[in-house]
Parts: structure tokens; C-alpha cells; sequence
């Protein structure tokens, strides 16, 4: 049972597995003149050449050996009777277009779509001098900035944009957006608890959301923080924008907001349920859709419920 012989580290199982690594040695080794110390002699198979629109996208002889011995792996396990394993923290997924995680690039590219609609709409119909349309505008550009991130990250997640820590600085953008994302949506709400307050109460506000990105884009990109840490943090305010967005508009907001806030109070139900698909993970259906591209894809109408 060659695919069961796994070195227990931090990676994903597919990608410790044995039968993994072998191949990975001999493919590099054969097939893109790069010497491989240890090698097998004989190459598992012949990478097909890659396609114009491959290449488009930074795909390297490298990258095709990956991603053909994860689908190698992944056969040895089937045939030994085990579940399908992840590959570097990630459920096996086809390619299409050279697109590395066609689905939930396709449903962040819809996202930004969206997002980028929604604020047409709002442009178009709410004056610019309107007390809270500067705040909804930054929120707007800031999902925008978040979704293009999302969409380039499952375009094509590699390591040739090592930064700093020799993590994929795609993946920290991707990260850092979805951050700031999240801190855009829960600056809306205290900018409309307090757009009558007075100009220094609202840029001491601001500036702490502001300190709370900057620390958290510090860690991201200069020190060791993980996936973990970095979803404990999302988690923590993003339930803080959640929970703020479900009861303080029925302290703060008279009767008039309330019934405008019930829009964004609905919005943010359902990402809450929607969260529950990135909890229970599971193997792409079709080798296409895994809880994370649903996630997004369930999202995709929740914007025209916030901007309303």
C-alpha cells in the first residue's frame, strides 16, 4: 500500500504520501531537466505539453508534474481502498483552461461581478452628498479589490510569488482582502451609528478598524501566521459584524433605518449559514466543486441584498 506510506508533517497527506513524492522525483527528474538527487530512472508518464493558454497563466514543467502526480495519487489511493487525500491543504480538482480551481475562480470572478453592479446601482441612484455614500462606496471598492484577489488566488495558487516568509503572496492578498472585507462591512454599520456624531469620534472609529487591519496585515506579511491563526481572526470579526449588524440597528437606528437595516440583517444571516459549508469540507463533486467553491457561489446574490 504504497499510498498509505505518509511523512507526518504539517502538509496535506497527498502531497506526503509516497507514491506521491516518487512520482514528483521521477517526473522532474525526466522530464524537466532539473536534477532530482534520488531520482527513479524511469519517468511514470509523460507530462502533456502545455497549452498557450497554460502558459498564460505561469504554468511552468514543474507545476504540470504536480498536477498530473495528483491525479496519479490519487488513483493509488482509490485503488487501495482509501479516501481521496488533500494536496497542500487542497481537495484534487480538474483544470480547466489552465485554471488551476475553475469553480470558485468562476464564482469570485461572478462575486466581483456583483459587487461591481451593485455599485453602479448605488452610484446611480443615491446622491454622492448623501451622509453615508462615501462609506458604502469604500466598502463597495474594497469587496471589489477582495473578490479580484479571490479570483486570481484559485486562478493559479503558486509559489513563484514567494514573499517574505516563503508563503505565495497570492495567497496572503487573498487572505489580507478577505480581511479587509470583512472590516469594510462592520465599518458600515458603526459609520451609521454614528454619521451624527461629531468628525473626531468618527476618526478615532475609523482609525481603530484601521490599526486592526494594519496589525493583521503586519502578521500576514512579515510574520509566521498561519491559515489557523488567520481564520481565527476572520472568524472573531466576522462574527462580531454579524452579531452587530443583527441587534445594534434595534438599539441604535430609528424606525425608518430599521426597516432599511433588515436588508443587510437578512444579507448577513445567510453568510452565516453559507459559513457552515467552509466547516463541513469535503472532496470536489466532479472533481469541480468543493465546500469552498460553494461558499462562493453562495454569495454571489447577497450583494443586491446589502446594497438595498
Amino acid at each position: 500500500m504504497l499510498a498509505y506510506l505518509v511523512s507526518w508533517t504539517n502538509a496535506s497527506i497527498g502531497d506526503q504520501s509516497y507514491v506521491y513524492k516518487e512520482c514528483i522525483s521521477a517526473c522532474v527528474s525526466a522530464e524537466c531537466n532539473v536534477s532530482v538527487p534520488n531520482a527513479s530512472t524511469s519517468s511514470l508518464y509523460t507530462p502533456p505539453v502545455l497549452a498557450l493558454h497554460e502558459r498564460a497563466v505561469v504554468w511552468n514543467c514543474e507545476d504540470e508534474c504536480k498536477y498530473n502526480c495528483i491525479w496519479w495519487a490519487v488513483e493509488a489511493f482509490q485503488q487501495d481502498g482509501l479516501p481521496v487525500p488533500q494536496f497542500y491543504g487542497k481537495w484534487p480538482q480538474v483544470r480547466i483552461f489552465g485554471i488551476q480551481e475553475p469553480a470558485s475562480a468562476l464564482f469570485s470572478l461572478l462575486n466581483l461581478f456583483a459587487q461591481w453592479h451593485t455599485l453602479n446601482l448605488f452610484c446611480e441612484n443615491i446622491p454622492w452628498r448623501s451622509p453615508m455614500s462615501f462609506t458604502w462606496v469604500f466598502f463597495s471598492l474594497v469587496g471589489i479589490n477582495a473578490w479580484f484577489w479571490s479570483t486570481v488566488f484559485h486562478t493559479y495558487d503558486t509559489r513563484f510569488t514567494e514573499y517574505v516568509t516563503g508563503t505565495c503572496f497570492m495567497k496572503r492578498m487573498d487572505y489580507l482582502s478577505a480581511f479587509g472585507y470583512v472590516l469594510a462591512l462592520l465599518s458600515v454599520l458603526i459609520m451609521r451609528i454614528l454619521y451624527r456624531q461629531p468628525t473626531l469620534i468618527k476618526v478615532v472609529a475609523g482609525g481603530f478598524i484601521f490599526m486592526c487591519f494594519a496589525g493583521h496585515a503586519y502578521r500576514l506579511l512579515f510574520t509566521r501566521f498561519g491559515y489557523d491563526q488567520n481564520m481565527q481572526v476572520n472568524v472573531l470579526f466576522g462574527s462580531l459584524t454579524i452579531l452587530g449588524w443583527l441587534f445594534l440597528p434595534r438599539l441604535a437606528f430609528d424606525r425608518v433605518q430599521q426597516e432599511y437595516a433588515k436588508y443587510i440583517q437578512l444579507a448577513v444571516s445567510l453568510i452565516g449559514c453559507a459559513s457552515v459549508l467552509e466547516i463541513f469540507d469535503f472532496p470536489a463533486i466532479l472533481w469541480l466543486f468543493d465546500a469552498h467553491s460553494l461558499w462562493h457561489g453562495s454569495t454571489i446574490g447577497i450583494h443586491y441584498l446589502i446594497i438595498k
